[in-house]
């Protein structure tokens, strides 16, 4: 719960008015920890915009290629 508590603090004070463009949200579909339907509405709800990508994955990653090519392409 203290991370959780640390992250929102973090995405409310640093992220919802950030202009850059030089942060992205990776999420998987199928995340076993992090449910992508409450995220995603949590961020909306919050004005938070940054890059967000989707993978057909779980909390693994099983398809990190794709992930870092993304990243570094």
């Amino acid at each position: 719960m203290d991370q959780l508590k640390e992250f929102e603090h973090f995405v409310l004070t640093n992220l919802k008015d950030y202009k850059g463009n030089k942060y992205a949200i990776h999420l998987a579909t199928e995340d076993e920890l992090l449910n992508f339907d409450e995220f995603r509405a949590y961020m909306e709800e919050n004005e938070v915009n940054p890059d967000l990508y989707f993978y057909e994955t779980d909390h693994r990653f099983g398809n990190i290629k794709e992930v870092m090519d993304r990243m570094l392409g």
